[in-house]
This record gives structure tokens, sequence and C-alpha cells, in this order.
């Protein structure tokens, strides 16, 4: 039982960019903020390595999530805009 503190599994979340222009299909607001999150595993809440990575678009007014395809994140940063097509099904 003591191993149960040593090890364990969290997840990370990091803002990479706030008033990200999508038009979000629940209230027609078109500014959004993209989160990068990451799960990692733990050794004594140290991060020891990365599992998986996955960006969200959450729109500032409904609080409505969008999953993004990882091959559209670098787009979506440096223009600022986000389309359907960068959406994952």
């Amino acid at each position: 039982m003591f191993f149960l503190g040593i090890l364990g599994f969290n997840s990370k979340s990091k803002e990479l960019g706030r008033n990200i222009k999508f038009e979000c299909v629940n209230c027609i607001n078109d500014s959004s903020v993209l989160i990068e999150i990451t799960r990692v595993f733990e050794l004594f809440f140290i991060p020891i390595f990365n599992l998986s990575k996955f960006y969200i678009l959450v729109c500032d007014n409904c609080k409505c999530i969008y999953h993004l395809k990882e091959s559209s994140i670098d787009n979506i940063i440096s223009n600022k805009k986000a389309e359907y097509k960068d959406i994952k099904q």
C-alpha cells in the first residue's frame, strides 16, 4: 500500500493563446482560448515523462470544447484563427 502515494498520473494544462477566432457552433461567439493538455507520469509528484498531449479550443462565452488536430496547431497559433477543418471528427 505504500507505493500508491509514490507513483501517479496527472494532467497539466497550459494556455497557448487567447482571442482565437473560431465561430462556436453552440452560441455563434467568435472568440475562444487555445489550451494544451498533457498527461504525465509522476514519481513523488515530480513529472517523469509525458504520456500524451492534445489541444482544445474553449469558447469564451458558453465554454463549449473542441478537440483540435495536432497538425493544425502551428497554423492556429500564428494566424490566431481556427477553422472547422482543424477540429477532430
